[in-house]
C-alpha cells in the first residue's frame, strides 16, 4: 500500500477503526456502506473491560478506568505502537 501511495495512485480497500493504518496513511472513508456495515461507518465502540469482581476489589482503580476516555485516534496509535502487546502501554502517544 505504501508503494502505491508514493506513486500517487489511488487504491480502494476495506479499512476499519481502530487500526494503525489510520495513523500511518491519509485515508478517506467512502460513504454509502451503512447497509453492509451499519451506521457511522460501522460504528466502533471502545470499552474497557476488567475481570469479574475487579471493581469491588479495587474501587479506586475501577473509578480511574471509568473516567478514562479512549478515542479512536488514541486506539489507532496504541495498537500500532509496539510489536509486543506487553510494551504497547509503555510508549508515549504523540498525536490527538
Amino acid at each position: 500500500m505504501a508503494r502505491t501511495i508514493k506513486r500517487d495512485n489511488f487504491i480502494v480497500f476495506l479499512a476499519w477503526e481502530p487500526h494503525p493504518m489510520n495513523v500511518n496513511f491519509d485515508l478517506k472513508y467512502l460513504t454509502g456502506g451503512d447497509k453492509y456495515f451499519g451506521p457511522d461507518y460501522g460504528g466502533a465502540t471502545i470499552r474497557t473491560l476488567t475481570r469479574k469482581g475487579y471493581a469491588n476489589k479495587c474501587p479506586n482503580e475501577a473509578k480511574l478506568l471509568s473516567n478514562l476516555e479512549f478515542g479512536l485516534t488514541m486506539e489507532n496509535e496504541i495498537i500500532g505502537s509496539s510489536e509486543k502487546p506487553e510494551q504497547a502501554g509503555l510508549k508515549p502517544i504523540q498525536k490527538f
